[in-house]
């Protein structure tokens, strides 16, 4: 049952469970009816904003008094009390405090985080208001009277799962990230980060001159119902030019804000290939429904994403190449990478895992029939903890004389390139580049030309599932990736100690390294492994002589 309006202070409906009342003053009042507002004409104006600090992150708002008193049970009197309920809002819009005053968004704001940002930022917290204050005449017509402060929340959530067929891409992405249709945090991460690339797209095309010239597509706002192949193109040409151009052509001034690349600039290219797969995950999402009219053909998109990385692996013939090879003494830097080289391709970690391996204990222990040498880390990247088996190349760097050091990942690209040069590793890499406008480009590159760092654990990868026939689990446990549901990632089917793994992976090594032309497994394993062989009887294994 609701309360009727109130036409005077004095005419007052009450109810069992709230109400609109002033306080008497034998009562003293649970609050000032100076700070009450029953003037009937309620504005926009009247919603005010305010900024509250969560933890070390501040927040804005929307702080609506319309005299809403409520009664609410107490369980340590056990009886009901009334309390002054206001409308309390978040505008969801995260804002430091020495950004905010009294008078609302300082200036401040604006010398550092630019107009642009600062006009969004007023243009978002007016449109709140305005949705508040909407939902809240909308309800007081339905009702006949005020409503409550939970009647209103209910009905601007109702209002925001409602599809927008203008809605803009970079809004869409940011509401399925904080929404429950997305429970996977990486997912949700990965969302956020396209949102930002997104906005940084819409700024670049607005504010840019130099990306204007080159883009093909609009000037504005990106929508969800009218993606188009420009738009695609144009958030390809972005984030390419961004890894190589960014501080002359993307300056804070000039758009795409929030956007860094470090390293080789081809590592953009794989951050190109994910970012694409996210937004055509999205789009995929948008158009099974009806109301956003996505009318992309996304089955064309998906066949032309952007695949202008050179991947590639050395095959067993030029490993060998690598490890017969000897740098002079002048070459001593190229006989340093060599050896950061044949680490990394015998034991398949980042570059980033690199130092763990030169400075982490070398460490013998015992499986189910024999004793080998490891080494514990857990990756930077995923944190994943790895027991990692040490192959005979491994330990001949690291137990013999010279033991490499580690360099910059930047100058280890360009040695590796220069070695591979040396070396002779010229074999022909040919990749088709397709673009969204049917544009083909045709890659005949040399190897040496496109060897990377990230190409040795792609060619340990290659070595251990493709020659030596090891089981593709054995191999993402030994690697660092993360599994898939078909390789066993839930641990309930598949629990194995770390150390047994270990030994599995160089007993599959073991069993087919003869088809390579060089020898991982150290020979003190192999013995051990034979040795430790128990006779069967009966199909059962039998027990040990005393």
């Amino acid at each position: 049952m609701k309360n009727a309006e109130p036409t005077t202070d004095q005419s007052i409906n009450l109810t069992p469970f709230h109400r609109t009342a002033t306080p008497s003053a034998k009562s003293g009042g649970l609050f000032h009816s100076s700070s009450m507002n029953y003037n009937k004409d309620y504005t926009v104006d009247s919603i005010r904003v305010i900024h509250k600090q969560v933890g070390e992150h501040g927040y804005l708002f929307l702080h609506f008094d319309y005299a809403f008193m409520e009664s609410n049970y107490d369980p340590i009197s056990g009886k009901y009390k009334e309390a002054y309920r206001p409308f309390r809002y978040s505008t969801k819009i995260s804002l430091a405090a020495k950004y905010w005053s009294k008078d609302g968004l300082s200036e401040a704001y604006k010398k550092d985080h630019g107009a642009r940002k600062y006009a969004d930022i007023l243009s978002d917290i007016e449109a709140k208001k305005k949705a508040v204050f909407d939902a809240f005449n909308e309800l007081k017509a339905e009702l006949g009277t005020k409503p409550s402060p939970e009647e209103i929340r209910q009905r601007l959530t109702s209002k925001d799962d409602k599809p927008d067929p203008r809605r803009p891409l970079a809004s869409y992405i940011e509401s399925l990230a904080a929404s429950r249709k997305v429970r996977d945090r990486r997912t949700k991460l990965k969302y956020r980060t396209l949102g930002t690339y997104i906005r940084a797209l819409e700024g670049c095309r607005k504010e840019n001159p130099e990306f204007q010239r080159m883009a093909e597509g609009g000037r504005g706002v990106i929508y969800v119902s009218n993606f188009s192949l420009k738009d695609w193109n144009d958030f390809q040409l972005m984030v390419q030019e961004a890894a190589t151009d960014l501080p002359r052509t993307f300056r804070k001034d000039k758009g795409a804000m929030n956007l860094s690349f470090s390293g080789d600039p081809v590592y953009s290219e794989a951050t190109l290939e994910k970012l694409q797969a996210n937004l055509l995950a999205v789009l995929r999402k948008a158009k099974k429904d009806p109301d956003l009219g996505v009318t992309l053909d996304l089955d064309t998109l998906e066949k032309i994403t952007a695949k202008s990385t050179r991947k590639v692996h050395l095959v067993p013939e030029e490993i060998q190449q690598v490890l017969d090879h000897r740098f002079a003494v002048k070459q001593s830097h190229l006989e340093n990478a060599r050896k950061l080289m044949l680490v990394q391709l015998f034991t398949g970690v980042r570059v980033s895992d690199l130092p763990k391996i030169l400075h982490h204990e070398v460490r013998t222990v015992r499986g189910r029939r024999t004793t080998f040498k490891v080494i514990y880390l857990s990756t930077k990247k995923t944190g994943e903890p790895i027991c990692l088996p040490l192959l005979k190349p491994v330990l001949d760097v690291l137990q013999g004389d010279g033991k490499p050091h580690m360099i910059a990942e930047v100058n280890l690209n360009l040695y590796y390139k220069e070695l591979a040069r040396a070396i002779g590793l010229n074999r022909i890499i040919h990749t088709v580049e397709r673009k969204a406008n049917s544009q083909k480009i045709d890659h005949q590159d040399e190897l040496h030309t496109v060897l990377k760092t990230h190409d040795c654990r792609r060619s340990y990868f290659s070595l251990l599932t493709g020659y030596l026939f090891v089981s593709r689990l054995l191999a993402s446990k030994a690697t660092g990736h993360r599994l898939t549901n078909a390789q066993g990632e839930d641990e309930g089917y598949f629990q194995l100690s770390p150390e047994h793994m270990a030994e599995s992976l160089l007993a599959q090594i073991l069993l087919a390294q003869e088809n390579l032309p060089f020898d991982l497994v150290p020979e003190d394993f192999a013995k051990q492994w034979q040795a430790g062989k128990l006779p069967r009887r009966g199909g059962r294994r039998s027990a040990p002589n005393a």
